[in-house]
């Protein structure tokens, strides 16, 4: 079984790709800090999409799992867009 970890944050989201308990690969997702500060949040969360859509394709997870981001007492949309659409 193939496994796909995610740790979603505002600024880069990390993740993980297990296969029979061993991590086989490890990464980070975000986007250059000038390149975000002209994007939404919309914006933001769709580059991040489309990229776990690569990490997908590439390792054809069985199963999906993330984790809810804690400590953040403030208000994040990009957060909430990506909950939806994952």
């Amino acid at each position: 079984m193939t496994l796909l970890a995610l740790d979603a944050g505002v600024m880069e989201t990390g993740w993980a790709v297990f296969r029979s308990d061993r991590i086989f690969d490890t990464g980070v997702i975000k986007m250059s800090h000038s390149r975000s500060r002209n994007l939404d949040a919309v914006g933001r969360v769709d580059h991040l999409v489309r990229c776990l859509d690569g990490l997908v394709t590439r390792w054809m997870p069985e199963v999906v799992a993330y984790g809810q981001p804690s400590g953040i007492r403030w208000p994040a949309p990009s957060l909430d867009l990506l909950d939806n659409a994952l």
